[in-house]
């Protein structure tokens, strides 16, 4: 789909690319620092986290000031972790080769948008075994929106496999507009429910936040039952304030989509119906790619009484069969399984711990679903 396809040379749509991709890399490196502490991204500026300082202009130039300052804080000489030019290359990297390989248009900025979301969580999960809420809340929402938006670019980017064809139903401005809102808006109670029906059959509440920042309490037995208390009042506080947050995003995309088609009207039939297979086909994706997660994670914890699947891993997952549809989730899972047995091999050797080593699924999982962005997989549908 290209709705805006100028003819540019491909080294100059890389070119821009990569010098993009590395700005939001440094945004990203922002992200993947706050997210999982529950801080703002926005404000205070980026600073030094061991000293304060601001971080001034010239030492915020993604990877050349890494190189200038040589690793070092330029105010405490404190060292700075090499993994901040590592995302900033990375994200330079994936998105000249999207913007190269797909030119300028709605379909890779959508691509854009996703891999940014997958590298922000891969590499959280990689640090902290964590994939907050606060970011595969959104993912969802973002991926069923990029259904919509990529259906109405029309029918050639749908697969005709995974396609669910409604070209029977007669398109009133009326109907589309209730059918295509309820999906928008029921995206973010679908995994509101997920999490409902956890705590109802482990018998207990997600700490989905504090546990993967072991750098942030490095003592958490030295806890009182006051201060767990507390944290758990915290974790809960953070949990609502997500889910709000993505409910009213939903209920405003939702509303836009409404009085969008009440607006325009029925307008060419063709297009409406390839709109409207998109977004099932984005539904059914995303049920294909969380299911089987979810039900290998129930029958491990009713197993083995521990739990050895997060339920992060099930909501990102949500998300990417939501982009990519049923069979591009399918090679994902294939993909990040077979990386993650490779992975844990080598860390299970490392750290004497065998089979009870922590393994970062999720990295993998988001390592396989960026490298499916990369090779230019028709993604969704």
């Amino acid at each position: 789909m290209h709705w805006i396809n100028p003819d540019l040379p491909q080294w100059f749509l890389a070119s821009v690319g990569a010098l993009f991709g590395a700005a939001i890399g440094s945004f990203l490196n922002v992200v993947i620092h706050r997210a999982p502490r529950d801080e703002s991204v926005v404000c205070p500026g980026s600073h030094c986290p061991l000293c304060g300082a601001a971080i001034r202009f010239r030492d915020n130039i993604p990877v050349v000031s890494f190189i200038l300052l040589r690793g070092r804080c330029r105010d405490c000489k404190a060292p700075i972790a090499f993994t901040y030019p590592v995302i900033e290359a990375v994200t330079a990297a994936v998105f000249a080769v999207i913007l190269a390989r797909r030119g300028a248009s709605i379909a890779s900025m959508t691509d854009l948008i996703m891999a940014s979301i997958l590298i922000a969580l891969t590499a959280i999960d990689a640090r902290h075994r964590l994939l907050p809420d606060r970011i595969t809340y959104p993912l969802l929402l973002v991926a069923i929106t990029a259904a919509a938006v990529r259906g109405a670019g029309g029918a050639s980017d749908l697969d005709p496999h995974v396609s669910l064809t409604i070209a029977e139903l007669e398109f009133s401005p009326h109907r589309a507009a209730l059918i295509g809102g309820a999906m928008l808006l029921g995206a973010v109670p679908a995994l509101w429910f997920i999490d409902f029906i956890d705590i109802l059959l482990f018998s207990k509440y997600l700490d989905w936040e504090d546990d993967g920042i072991a750098d942030s309490d490095p003592d958490p037995s030295a806890k009182t039952p006051g201060s767990l208390e507390q944290d758990e009042e915290a974790d809960y506080r953070r949990y609502r304030r997500t889910l709000g947050f993505t409910s009213v995003s939903g209920a405003l995309i939702a509303l836009i989509w409404v009085i969008a088609i009440e607006w325009a009207g029925p307008g060419d039939p063709e297009r409406w119906i390839a709109v409207y297979d998109a977004l099932g086909s984005a539904a059914v994706g995303a049920v294909a790619a969380a299911a089987p997660l979810w039900l290998m994670r129930t029958a491990y914890f009713y197993i083995r009484g521990i739990e050895g699947l997060g339920l992060g891993d099930v909501k990102m997952m949500a998300g990417v069969g939501a982009y990519f549809g049923w069979a591009g989730a399918l090679g994902a899972m294939l993909l990040g399984s077979f990386g993650g047995i490779v992975l844990g091999i080598i860390l299970a050797r490392r750290s004497g711990e065998g089979l009870q080593t922590s393994l970062p699924l999720g990295s993998c999982l988001g390592v396989a679903s960026i490298f499916l962005l990369v090779v230019g997989i028709p993604a969704v549908y």
